[in-house]
């Protein structure tokens, strides 16, 4: 795989996965779409049966989440934010890889702040952490190929 060029562009495009989810993924689209500088567009699931404000862009993606299916919905994409639930946190990793090849510049993976590093810290949700740090350990791998430019951040929501 390629490095991303640097880029000293602002972050406009922003696309995200998961929107139409119940936990956080709505309330992400429902801020961002208040933000009239950002260009929405979200990748939900072929089978989603969600649906999105008519001023979002809507690319339906293969409920496998093909390689090359998530490499054409991220093509000039700013932004990628992971919104995805426990039940999806496993293909995070196909997002990572989609969006290097599509030269996303920024990566907001699901974690969204939480500690999942830290036994201590992950309660009775063991597995969901597991996952999470399997997922967050693969992230970071991905970073080795990508530019200064390119980060991955986790935020507290």
């Amino acid at each position: 795989m390629g490095r991303l060029a640097p880029s000293t562009k602002p972050l406009h495009k922003i696309a995200i996965f998961g929107a139409g989810g119940t936990n956080i993924g709505h309330h992400v689209l429902e801020a961002l779409v208040k933000e009239p500088d950002f260009a929405i567009t979200v990748l939900p699931r072929e089978s989603s049966k969600s649906t999105f404000p008519p001023n979002v862009a809507v690319t339906r993606v293969a409920d496998g989440f093909p390689h090359a299916a998530l490499v054409e919905a991220l093509q000039g994409q700013d932004v990628l934010i992971s919104a995805v639930g426990p039940e999806a946190k496993h293909a995070e990793h196909k997002l990572v890889e989609a969006a290097i090849e599509a030269g996303v510049r920024r990566f907001f993976p699901t974690e969204y702040g939480l500690d999942n590093s830290d036994p201590k810290k992950r309660g009775g949700v063991a597995d969901l952490w597991d996952q999470a740090r399997h997922a967050a350990a693969f992230e970071v791998q991905a970073e080795g190929r990508l530019d200064v430019d390119v980060s991955w951040d986790g935020h507290v929501a």
